[in-house]
């Protein structure tokens, strides 16, 4: 319960301090300069550049990002298409904060500088696989005299001004997004008490995965439920010498296929797609990310059997 509610927290405060902070700029036209180095991957997509200012907030914060997103969406400055090429051109972007945060000290630790710097690499090639996918998206939906610019916010307001506008929006933007994240917290206590998450990781453990050790069967096992377990893992049996690098990278790529589909999007990524979003855009949303998943999962196998 005590994750729910730190979770909840967060989400609340960086929802009202994200839009708060993107407003403002917008509002006093600093949106061009801010956004400047992200500006050019805007353009790419077909997206506004105003945009850029969620995507470099989303690096530090991918909650406080998408609340921005949202709050431009909910004022109908900019439709579904848009929200969808955001968050699949922003795939690296978001990965650069996790990777940070989460991945690099538990991989490098786990499974030394060559194996983990390897998973690292091929894990960040399906960001850029996930990137390419929303550009190509981006420009065929928001093309053809299609492509967004947000509406011209007419004069050009003193700071003090921008910041009450800037401040509504943010209050406005914050309920919103506290009222559904309540109701899918509820959600998903009740799905955690009635042994539904628990049901998926049995059915998971037993799948079976031809061309690898049984060794190997029983990391990825463990990686479908639980990604830093299955890592530690596979380290062990790596520097044992139960298993060799090319092995250990599929375990870990096959584990991420399973755990972010049965998981992941379900369980963490829909939640928070559908407490920022509608149910139905917050459904593309999550299926868009596993459709990228599933299309990046055989690349990256390619890439460890020529490589390794």
């Amino acid at each position: 319960m005590a994750h729910y509610l730190r979770s909840t927290l967060l989400v609340v405060v960086s929802t009202f301090f994200g839009v708060l902070l993107a407003n403002f700029i917008i509002e006093v036209g600093l949106a061009g300069r801010v956004g400047a180095p992200l500006n050019p991957l805007m353009g790419v997509a077909g997206l506004p550049r105003e945009l850029s200012i969620a995507a470099l907030i989303g690096t530090m914060d991918g909650r406080a990002g998408h609340s921005i997103v949202s709050s431009l969406r909910r004022k109908n400055e900019i439709g579904d298409e848009a929200v969808i090429a955001y968050n699949l051109t922003t795939m690296p972007l978001a990965f650069i904060s996790i990777l940070l945060k989460f991945y690099m000290p538990v991989v490098l630790a786990a499974l030394g500088l060559v194996a983990g710097g390897a998973f690292l690499i091929l894990t960040f090639i399906s960001s850029l696989i996930g990137m390419f996918i929303g550009i190509l998206y981006g420009r065929r939906k928001l093309s053809d005299g299609k492509r967004l610019r947000l509406k011209q916010r007419t004069g050009k307001k003193s700071r003090g001004e921008a910041f009450r506008s800037s401040f509504s929006r943010a209050v406005g933007m914050t309920k919103y997004v506290f009222k559904r994240y309540i109701v899918v917290i509820l959600l998903l206590l009740v799905l955690t008490r009635t042994g539904f998450f628990d049901w998926i990781a049995k059915a998971i453990q037993g799948l079976t995965v031809t061309g690898l050790s049984p060794h190997s069967l029983v990391a990825l096992s463990t990686c479908a439920v639980s990604p830093i377990a299955g890592i530690f893992m596979v380290g062990d049996m790596l520097r044992g010498g139960l298993v060799g690098i090319r092995e250990t990278l599929l375990v870990l790529i096959i584990g991420r296929l399973l755990f972010t589909l049965a998981f992941e999007y379900p369980r963490h990524s829909f939640p928070f797609y559908v407490s920022m979003y509608p149910a139905k855009l917050a459904a593309k949303l999550t299926l868009t990310l596993m459709l990228t998943t599933v299309l990046s999962t055989p690349v990256l196998i390619f890439i460890t059997l020529a490589a390794f």
